[in-house]
């Protein structure tokens, strides 16, 4: 590259003369009037481009439809289109030649005047040969102009009425709104105060009629919903020292009246305890009735809430100082008429009445109760229906655990008859719930009969029990022979296992092993109570063996504990004998071998007897060591 090449390609870096500033001002002014003639759309009077079109109304949107098929139109769309397709820097170009340096604004004014008149021309045409009547859309803005600069002074002139004069009067009316509310509370607060001394007034009056109509029921339901009333006063209402004064005096009043329904109470319903050492007699006196009179004590006491409050009492009176010594005491109840019956118990020594005597005296006693109880004094409620509310769970548990547990008898034979038992007690209840003691469901007297099995092994094993302590507690002296003086030596046969010649070859060699005196208890004296315990255990085994599971299991048991229990209990008991007199020591070894000698094939004879195979050991080989351990 020459040295002229790189000083050409050098910026020029002199300041510009007037003569090139006014050539690019005529250069930019011509930009922008071409631009400005290509983007024009509307012509104004004096010929001059306007702005941009303003935004439609509808007016406008009326007009334009309404010359949309008009028959003068010539443009198509590609002619609308060709003003928006003017390229305004080509133009500039075709004046002004970039690479010629030596034009003069002079020069190119003339050309320049030449471009916009025909675009002039050409903007005229397209104006003419629009589809859109110009002329008339500019004269509607302007009207459309004036008309809003009038919605404007006038909306101004609102806006100054409003801020001037209705604001004034809302302000006005809002003070007068904001003192209308304080009279209006102030009215309501007095109203509320005065309204409570009416009402109370009221309950008042209902009280003095209740008192001249001599009617407990309508004198205490005044006074008691005043009470209930003036527990929440109105605001200012218990500042008043009236307020006060009627609280005071309707609590004495209430109280004046509660004291009369005792008394009446009392009159109605009175119950006397006469207890001495060999008995006690119960005087029960009632003479609650269907009358207005009763119905009316009645009625008052349930208004005050104080009637459930005397049933409970009474009802804690029955099962204390009645029903416990009717379960666990000779007892007589005695109606002597329809207003006063006697219960009369009589303390004995280990007596236990029977289920049969519980029953009958609880009949006569629930039955005379029923003839005065069973009053509707509302609609169904009765005191009966509230006495057996209080009373009929704990009875029901009373009379299952301190009676009919006991009914469960000891023994398989009396168990297979248990259901006239069951039956008596069924009947039983369907006479409490024809009374309302008992629900309809919910309580059963023979709920304990989900557990029989349970209950009859208990009750079958301490009969057992209690029955070995007394055999095992009488006189050792008392004895008997038993066992024999000779081995027999008669063969044994084997002809009942013919079929089988291994049986019959594994007995014969038991038979020259095991010695015969084994199974033979050699003659000896013995105390009948051994006898009397063996064969108590025998019978114990019979039992369970007809038993279920649970019965069996139990009754194994007790068998076993009857043994241990001989094996505590006769040393203790004869000691003295036992040490003193050589004879009962030699009778209280032969019975100790004797009982071992039957302890070694009893789990043999015991599961022989059970047809079916029990999920647990029975044996009682690990008893024969303590029955036969020497003692000191």
């Amino acid at each position: 590259m020459t040295d002229k090449e790189v000083e050409s390609k050098e910026p020029d870096k002199k300041p510009l003369d007037d003569e090139a500033l006014e050539k690019l001002a005529v250069e930019e002014l011509l930009r922008e009037a071409v631009q400005g003639a290509a983007r024009a759309e509307i012509v104004g009077p004096s010929g001059w481009i306007k702005g941009p079109q303003q935004k439609t109304n509808k007016r406008f949107l009326v007009n334009t439809l309404r010359h949309a098929n008009h028959p003068s139109r010539k443009i198509g769309l590609k002619e609308n289109t060709k003003m928006a397709d003017y390229d305004v820097e080509s133009v500039i170009r075709k004046i002004v030649d970039a690479k010629d340096s030596t034009w003069s604004p002079q020069e190119k004014i003339p050309l320049i005047a030449k471009e916009l008149e025909q675009q002039k021309a050409d903007l005229r045409l397209f104006l003419e040969n629009c589809d859109f009547d110009i002329n008339a859309i500019y004269n509607e803005s302007t009207e459309l102009c004036a008309e809003s600069k009038e919605l404007i002074e006038e909306m101004e002139n609102c806006k100054k009425e409003i801020e001037q004069e209705t604001m004034a009067e809302i302000l006005k009316s809002i003070e007068n709104h904001d003192q209308i509310a304080k009279q209006l509370e102030s009215i309501n607060f007095a109203w509320n105060i005065v309204s409570d001394i009416v009402k109370c007034g009221k309950y008042v009056k209902n009280f003095d009629e209740g008192r001249e109509a001599q009617s407990f029921s309508k004198a205490v339901e005044s006074v008691y919903d005043m009470l209930k009333f003036i527990e929440t006063p109105a605001e200012g209402f218990e500042q008043l020292d009236l307020y006060a004064n009627t609280k005071n005096t309707a609590r004495l009043i209430l109280d004046s009246l509660l004291n009369d329904l005792y008394q009446a109470w009392f009159r109605m319903i009175s119950y006397t305890t006469q207890p001495d050492t060999s008995k006690t007699v119960i005087t029960l006196n009632i003479t609650i009735d269907d009358s207005l009179v009763s119905i009316d004590v009645l009625n008052a006491l349930d208004k005050c809430e104080k009637l459930s409050e005397k049933i409970s009492e009474f009802a804690d009176f029955l099962k204390k100082e009645v029903f416990v010594p009717i379960l666990q005491h000779d007892c007589l109840v005695y109606v002597e008429s329809d207003e006063l019956a006697t219960i009369t118990i009589n303390y004995k020594q280990n007596y236990t009445p029977t289920y049969g005597d519980v029953i009958g005296n609880l009949r006569l006693l629930f039955h005379f109760l029923n003839n005065k109880f069973n009053v509707d004094f509302k609609p169904d409620k009765s005191i009966m229906r509230m006495l057996g509310n209080l009373i009929a769970s704990e009875l029901c548990q009373m009379l299952i655990k301190d009676c009919f547990i006991d009914t469960i008898p000891n023994n398989i034979n009396d168990l297979q008859r248990y259901t006239l038992v069951t039956n008596d007690i069924a009947d039983f209840q369907n006479f409490l719930t024809l009374l309302k003691i008992f629900p309809q469901e919910g309580l059963s007297l023979l709920s304990y009969m989900d557990r029989i099995d349970v209950l009859f092994a208990d009750r079958s094993s301490q009969h057992f029990l209690a029955t070995a302590r007394t055999i095992m507690m009488k006189d050792l002296s008392v004895t008997m022979s038993i066992g024999v003086e000779k081995i027999p030596d008669e063969p044994v046969s084997f002809d009942i296992f013919e079929d089988d010649p291994h049986v019959v070859e594994a007995l014969e060699i038991f038979d020259k092993t095991v010695p015969k005196s084994l199974f033979y208890f050699p003659r000896c004296m013995i105390s009948k109570t051994a006898q009397e315990l063996l064969d108590l255990v025998y019978m114990v085994m019979e039992q369970a063996v007809q038993c279920s599971d649970v019965v069996c299991k139990k009754l194994y048991y007790t068998a076993r504990l009857i043994f241990e229990l001989y094996d505590a209990v006769v040393p203790y008991h004869h000691e003295n004998y036992l040490q003193t007199i050589p004879q009962y020591v030699a009778l209280f070894h032969n019975n100790c071998m004797f009982l071992a000698h039957n302890l070694q094939t009893l789990g043999d004879k015991w599961l022989s007897l059970l047809d079916r195979e029990p999920p647990y050991a029975v044996g009682f080989i690990d008893l024969v060591q303590t029955s036969t351990k020497p003692r000191t």
